[in-house]
């Protein structure tokens, strides 16, 4: 078919092994609800997706036990999310959708619908987050030795390299800005055809912001 665009074309099988958990799943926290993730735990519990951490381990959140609750509670949010936003999930009493963290405060999940979710901006916040983790990471490598004794050229090289990382920054800064108008543009013209996004806000995915943010996993 002419002019047919592959990315309008979801993978049958992605998200096929929670597709029936993820119409359970909408079905008892609508798109719109704010839950907790203790409510998330709970839910999944119940359905035998994962078991509930022990007390001990609630309290004392460096044990092992429940720093693997938390990689369990990721990856059954990620397994719902990939089977939420498949569009067999559109018909009957279901609804495609996606689980977020609530901006209102820790330990809160919002449940989107997708296109709500895709005016977030995410995947440019993604991308720059790519040239925040690697410039820290750069930073750790160098701080390891000994600058005073390096030798010339090497302190050259090091240099050079911080700047290029430097203008990738900026570079992914632009590119992440001309990323935010298109959205916007896309919100406003599906505004104009009737339909109004639940919160179209766009985050500021400037470089200064993404330092200053707090990227680490939920731990509620």
């Amino acid at each position: 078919m002419a002019g047919k665009k592959d990315w309008l074309e979801a993978n049958p099988r992605r998200g096929m092994s929670h597709a029936a958990m993820a119409r359970a799943f909408v079905k008892t926290f609508p798109v719109g609800t704010a839950l907790t993730i203790d409510q998330f735990d709970a839910w999944v519990a119940e359905q035998g997706l994962l078991t509930a951490p022990s007390a001990e381990a609630r309290n004392d959140r460096q044990s092992n036990e429940w720093k693997a609750h938390l990689m369990r509670r990721h990856e059954q949010k990620m397994l719902l999310n990939k089977a939420g936003a498949h569009p067999r999930m559109n018909g009957g009493d279901s609804t495609p959708f996606f689980i977020v963290k609530s901006v209102d405060g820790p330990g809160k999940y919002l449940v989107r619908s997708p296109e709500d979710e895709a005016f977030r901006g995410r995947l440019a916040h993604k991308i720059q987050s790519i040239t925040v983790n690697y410039r820290k990471w750069l930073d750790y490598q160098l701080q390891a030795p000994d600058y005073l004794t390096l030798p010339p050229e090497v302190k050259s090289s090091i240099e050079q390299v911080h700047l290029s990382i430097e203008d990738f920054g900026v570079r992914t800064n632009v590119d992440a800005g001309l990323l935010i108008k298109r959205l916007e543009g896309l919100k406003a013209r599906l505004e104009q055809i009737g339909y109004r996004p639940v919160t179209p806000q766009i985050e500021d995915l400037t470089l200064d912001a993404l330092l200053s943010a707090d990227d680490i996993e939920e731990t509620g």
